[in-house]
């Protein structure tokens, strides 16, 4: 059998946080307690790393979280898996390939950021002020290999269309859904090539609705989450033919094979110039409308 315990209360009233906190310390194991850290080298994919939870062994720590703090800018909450990490010193990012310079190292106590020297295997800290790192990064030595699996992460299904209401937040609206996507490797973008429209992809539509508030709240951008259209095609089944082209300006056939176009019947002729990109909307509308009479 299995005791699982279960504990109440509320963060935002601060309500059954402490008895929570010291269900941590009574109930979940220490690092001491877990095993060896796993991962594989991004070389050599077969080749299985691990990384105890020791202070002499090489550095290693993974940034579960990356933050906008309205004080220090950008902060990195990350876990030391194993080494010690000092203030002013330098890390590699593994997933980037780039090198990051720790300033400042920070143990978090609620609203409380307390200065630290160091932070050894095991303790949860935070780095302002990185330049590329994204939740979900590795950090180790320069020399070392990745040593820590990648967190899994849901793939984003949900589609939501992103209207600004108003025209100077367009362009800054992609920038800031960007950085929001640095804080959160759940959330996606992409445009619509049909409809034109920004379409944000979530994990649900509770997600949605967050990104719309901080978009608010962070940047300053108003917007309207809505259905994403649907871009309807019409498709005209029947036997095809290839017609001589038409020019548009001098209304001569040219019989280059090249030029050739396709028709659905031999009495349609369409009067196109492409390589001036006119069309003559007249006659294929007719054309069209002579086909859906039949």
């Amino acid at each position: 059998y299995k005791i699982v315990p279960v504990l109440t209360g509320s963060a935002l009233k601060n309500k059954g946080v402490q008895p929570m906190l010291d269900a941590v310390v009574d109930f979940l194991p220490s690092p001491l307690d877990v095993p060896a850290v796993k991962g594989h080298n991004p070389r050599n994919v077969e080749e299985e790393l691990s990384r105890p939870v020791d202070d002499e062994a090489p550095f290693a720590a993974l940034a579960f979280k990356i933050a906008a703090d309205p004080f220090v800018g950008k902060l990195g909450f990350f876990r030391v898996y194993s080494g010690v990490l000092k203030a002013d010193s330098h890390v590699w990012n593994v997933n980037h390939g780039s090198d990051e310079r720790v300033g400042q190292l920070f143990v978090v106590r609620g609203k409380t950021h307390e200065p630290a020297t160091q932070l050894v295997a095991g303790d949860i800290g935070a780095i302002p002020k990185l330049a590329h790192a994204a939740t979900g990064d590795v950090l180790t030595e320069r020399a070392e290999a990745a040593p820590i699996a990648p967190l899994p992460l849901p793939v984003p299904t949900f589609r939501s269309a992103l209207h600004p209401k108003s025209k100077e937040d367009v362009d800054k609206l992609f920038n800031a859904l960007h950085r929001l996507r640095k804080q959160d490797p759940t959330i996606g973008m992409e445009r619509d090539p049909d409809t034109a429209e920004m379409i944000l992809l979530t994990v649900g539509d509770a997600q949605a609705t967050i990104v719309a508030e901080r978009l608010q709240k962070n940047y300053g951008i108003a917007v309207d989450l809505d259905i994403p259209r649907v871009p309807y095609r019409e498709t005209i089944g029947g036997q095809e033919y290839k017609l001589p082209f038409v020019d548009r300006i001098t209304y001569r056939t040219i019989k280059d094979e090249a030029t050739y176009i396709t028709a659905l019947r031999p009495k349609m002729a369409f009067v196109v110039d492409v390589r001036r990109g006119n069309f003559d909307l007249h006659l294929i509308y007719k054309a069209l409308f002579e086909l859906s009479a039949d």
